[in-house]
């Protein structure tokens, strides 16, 4: 946010508008953390561990994603072919 620009007030502005689905805005609804919180709108999602850390599997129809972040790092694999299992051993792998 530029300075001087309150984060809660943009959420909350945000919050309100009316192109938010009563789930999606309840969803927005329960985040506490603007400032931290990453926010991924995907139905075919499921939480995951790499090496003890919190992740997150999308499963779509056309490519599969894996985001988790470790040591302040955000990181995000992509594949067209990996299932789940692949993608979090390929996570695990990475030094």
């Amino acid at each position: 946010m530029p300075e001087g620009v309150s984060v809660k007030d943009v959420a909350r502005a945000m919050v309100a508008l009316p192109i938010w689905p009563d789930n999606v805005r309840t969803q927005l609804e329960s985040v506490g953390d603007w400032e931290h919180t990453l926010l991924i709108p995907d139905e075919n999602s499921k939480k995951v561990s790499i090496n003890g850390t919190k992740g997150v599997f999308l499963d779509h129809e056309t490519y599969r994603i894996l985001i988790w972040q470790e040591d302040g790092m955000l990181y995000i694999l992509q594949s067209q072919n990996k299932d789940e299992a692949d993608l979090v051993a390929i996570a695990e792998s990475l030094r």
